[in-house]
């Protein structure tokens, strides 16, 4: 007697049709499967339950409705994402902005070496011709009149007036060696630098005799006459040079680590190189564009971290 079968909740089957297919077996929609070769067995069954032990391999068999059918086919896997070009963008970026930051610290170093000529340029560019005066006082800061102020080194002076002022003029710009004498009183030696007058004005150099014999110098540095040091390269230069030389540095080391980092990128290793790299060629500036390439590279980093793990992984195993 054929096994009942029993029409699903909600269906349309008619009665004919379940009759139908208690007569040839089939207890669903559709068409019967090829039933199995000549010499294939059955699988054995479980007790209390029409089903197979196990499913076979060619199909599902299905004992109430008496025939093998086709098995649902497999639901489809997503396909694994393959690398993205980002790191190898990241990567060239990284080594550009490296090359700037080199050449940024190569040029820099070349101005550092080269802006004492250069301010001096500047400065003879402006005139040559300087003006000196000044004032001459006592130990009691009385006037110092009749005292004789004298540029030896190119045999030009000038002698006070009443009130102790002095006037040279035209005189060569640069460095000058500078005589004061009065009878009486030691004489007093020393260096002064006459300013261009276009732009700086009259040099001002005031003296104090003291009362004695014999030569009175100055503490300080001691300049050859002549010699030509733009207020630049007196004020502002030692600080100029620090920081260039600071910049230089960073450009170098900068530099270095990004073109590094951006090789690392290329092969998808070494990520805390990578991000190093990225943030040396950020702090190196590299002419701005350099810091520009640098910060996108970083983000692109960012963005691809999880294929930096993958490569380390797939080179682990």
């Amino acid at each position: 007697m054929p096994e009942a079968v029993a029409t699903p909740v909600g269906s349309d089957w008619s009665a004919m049709e379940m009759d139908e297919r208690r007569e040839n077996g089939s207890g669903q929609r559709g068409e019967k499967s090829a039933p199995p070769e000549p010499g294939a067995k059955e699988p054995p069954r479980i007790s209390g339950s029409p089903a197979p032990a196990y499913p076979p391999a060619a199909g599902v068999w299905c004992g109430g409705y008496g025939g093998w059918y086709a098995p649902p086919p497999p639901w489809p896997q997503p396909a694994e994402r393959g690398p993205s070009s980002k790191p190898r963008v990241a990567g060239l970026l990284l080594i550009l902005s490296g090359a700037l930051s080199l050449l940024f610290a190569a040029l820099m170093g070349a101005m550092l070496l080269n802006i004492g000529p250069i301010a001096e340029m500047a400065e003879r560019s402006e005139g040559d011709i300087g003006e000196l005066r000044g004032v001459v006082i006592l130990e009691n800061s009385t006037p110092a009149e009749g005292a004789r102020v004298t540029l030896t080194d190119i045999d030009r002076y000038a002698v006070t007036n009443e009130s102790g002022s002095y006037r040279i003029l035209n005189l060569p710009v640069g460095w000058h060696d500078v005589e004061v004498e009065m009878d009486g009183y030691m004489v007093v030696q020393g260096s002064v630098y006459v300013e261009p007058l276009k732009r700086f004005g009259a040099t001002i150099a005031d003296f104090q005799l003291q009362p004695g014999s014999g030569v009175l110098q100055p503490s300080g540095e001691s300049h050859t006459p002549g010699e030509r040091e733009s207020e630049l390269e007196r004020n502002a230069l030692p600080l100029i040079r620090s920081m260039g030389a600071v910049c230089v540095a960073a450009g170098l080391i900068g530099g270095v680590l990004a073109i590094l980092g951006g090789w690392c990128a290329l092969q998808r290793a070494n990520l805390p190189i990578v991000l190093a790299g990225a943030v040396g060629g950020i702090l190196s500036f590299g002419f701005g564009l350099g810091a520009v390439l640098s910060v996108i590279a970083l983000i692109l980093l960012i963005l691809s971290v999880d294929e930096f793990e993958r490569a380390g992984g797939s080179k682990g195993r």
